[in-house]
């Protein structure tokens, strides 16, 4: 004799009817209490997210507008390059690159650093030379400390430079530059 496994749903449950007289339970099978998907398809539901719009195309013209305003940016916020931060005697207190160049002042992001920097202190600043920029000392103070973490981890540190007694061949390189 094989015995026939019950299904969950077949099973009998006791329900007492919405209008009763109290003493009225009935038994009904669990399967039919239960919501059917093929019944209940047409039914829409009312908690759903609006259709996303459709991601625009780029054709070549406003390809070729963005890479031009792109562009545009990257001038006006020009790399200097390497760049060496010393202390009044000379001695290194760290290495970097250089942007942001202007003739208030410019910023870096700093390696290397052999030295303690403070806000407030006056340093040196030897700038290489990048990108038509002709390499030149100047003395600076430090403005600002910061740093850039991505993920969680530390990416750079940087600090905010502005100038202190420029040369006059020196701004007139600063203004050839940025202009």
């Amino acid at each position: 004799m094989s015995k026939k496994l019950m299904d969950a749903r077949d099973q009998l449950i006791e329900v007492e009817p919405e209008e009763s007289d109290g003493d009225t339970i009935t038994q009904v099978p669990l399967r039919s209490l239960l919501v059917d998907d093929e019944k209940t398809a047409d039914i829409p539901v009312l908690h759903t997210e609006p259709p996303k719009p459709p991601r625009p195309v780029l054709n070549a013209a406003a390809l070729q507008k963005a890479m031009t305003v792109c562009r545009r940016q990257v001038a006006r916020v020009p790399v200097v390059g390497p760049i060496m931060i010393l202390d009044a005697d000379g001695a290194v207190i760290c290495k970097g690159t250089g942007h942001n160049i202007s003739q208030k002042g410019m910023g870096a992001q700093i390696y290397h650093r052999k030295q303690r920097i403070e806000v407030g202190q006056k340093v040196v600043l030897e700038i290489f030379g990048n990108r038509g920029l002709k390499p030149f000392r100047a003395e600076a103070e430090i403005l600002n400390l910061y740093s850039r973490h991505k993920q969680g981890k530390l990416a750079y540190w940087g600090v905010g430079l502005r100038w202190t007694g420029l040369s006059a061949l020196v701004v007139k390189l600063l203004e050839d530059y940025t202009r």
